[in-house]
């Protein structure tokens, strides 16, 4: 894997994982990273509290995780509800 993934990697699930510890009031969290033919994905996955994409403000951590994942043409999918949790899966493909 190259370099500039590894970093991208790293500082993506390091800041989503402070994102949960800080904001979802979370009892359990799941962070999977998977190496597939057609890519890099990353999952994390929390029990908190959610919240709803399409109303909640873009902050300095929903920025981040854009910008990290665009670095190397990574797509970022979104799925929280208020009381249900949150689940964020970034893809990237590989150079």
């Amino acid at each position: 894997m190259p370099a500039v993934l590894q970093q991208a990697v790293y500082r993506l699930v390091q800041g989503l994982a402070h994102n949960v510890a800080l904001h979802a009031q979370a009892t359990e969290a799941t962070v999977e990273v998977d190496a597939l033919p057609e890519g890099l994905v990353v999952r994390i996955e929390d029990n908190g509290c959610g919240f709803d994409p399409a109303t909640v403000r873009q902050g300095l951590g929903l920025m981040t995780l854009h910008r990290y994942a665009a670095v190397l043409r990574g797509v970022v999918r979104m799925e929280s509800a208020p009381g249900l949790g949150t689940q964020i899966l970034v893809r990237w493909p590989w150079p």
